[in-house]
Parts: structure tokens; sequence; C-alpha cells
């Protein structure tokens, strides 16, 4: 049984889930350009990365994480927005080298290389200066530019970070089920 509000929003994750199953949708359709994993996100639409869900990883320390699968958002906008966020609510005021050991931690990532990219794409003088809300755009850039391949790096564009963020300042909290098109217009 599905809500009947929710049901158009369930009928579009499952349309998703059964074209990424077939290897029928490209990089570009996922419009996660965080790789963030699945929060039950606004305008999140699916899945993917399916062989993540509920893997164990131990991290040097012996620290296990449980890994999830990506979110698909319905657009690059959201994908932004929902960036954001997590850099507003959990990073600001932390040092770069210390979001990125959070944000990407070594049991899956090579962190002093993303670290690098950070800092040398914000500009900053190195990994001990901050994340401030003056510098999260162009935090979500470089982010962009470490977590995807170079032809999808084209795909995502000023304006897209720009409206995320601005979506993310505008309406931090909204529901899972909200789309871009429901909140574009709000702009």
């Amino acid at each position: 049984f599905v809500d009947k509000e929710l049901a158009p929003y369930v009928q579009q994750r499952t349309a998703y889930r059964s074209m990424r199953q077939q290897n029928q949708l490209d990089p570009s359709s996922y419009n996660n350009p965080g790789n963030l994993e699945d929060r039950k996100w606004a305008g999140g639409v699916g899945l993917y990365a399916m062989k993540r869900d509920g893997q164990t990883l131990t991290d040097k320390d012996g620290k296990k994480f449980k890994t999830k699968p990506f979110t698909i958002f319905d657009s690059p906008e959201m994908g932004y927005r929902a960036l954001a966020r997590v850099l507003i609510n959990g990073y600001i005021g932390k040092t770069f080298e210390e979001a990125v050991k959070k944000f990407a931690p070594s049991v899956e990532n090579k962190t002093e290389p993303y670290m690098n990219t950070l800092v040398q794409q914000v500009g900053v003088k190195d990994k001990n200066e901050k994340i401030t809300q003056n510098n999260v755009k162009q935090v979500m850039k470089a982010i962009t530019k470490h977590e995807n391949e170079e032809n999808l790096r084209s795909y995502y564009t000023d304006k897209h970070v720009e409206d995320g963020y601005n979506l993310a300042i505008k309406f931090p909290d909204v529901p899972e089920n909200t789309s871009f098109q429901d909140l574009k217009n709000n702009l």
C-alpha cells in the first residue's frame, strides 16, 4: 500500500531503479555532484552503486563504517542543494583536513589528494583553513571536480551550483518527495 501523495514519487524511484539495473542511465543522469549517500533527500528519485548497500568497511584505526548506495537526484540543482545542506549543517567551522576526513574517509578515499584538490580549488592557504559560509560554493565546485570524471565536470555548471546553494538557503527543510519543479518557481 502506498500513500496517494507518494505514489508518483515511488513510481519514479522504481522506474529509475529499473533503468539503472538495465544500465540505461548515463552517469550524468545521477545529478549527484558530491556522490552523496542515500538519506531520503528532497529531489531524490532513485539509487545507484547498489553494491555499496550495507557493506562494512574498517579504517586503519579499526573504526567500522556501513556504506549506502548513492542518491539519484531529479536535477543537478537538487543534487547541489543536498550538497550545500550537508556542508552548511556539518562542515562550516571545520578545517579542510577535518572536513575531508569526515566527508571522504580514508577507508573509501585517498584523503590527501582529495584535501589538496579542495585547498587548491577553493584558493585557501592550506588544509588548516576553515570552511565558511563565504566559501561553501567554492567547496561545492571543488568537491564536484574531485568526485567526478572529466566528462561529467562539464555537465555541472556554475548556475547549477548557484541555484542549488540558493535552494539550500531558501528551503533548508523540505520533504523528501519535493522535486526541483516544486521549488524552481521560488528561486
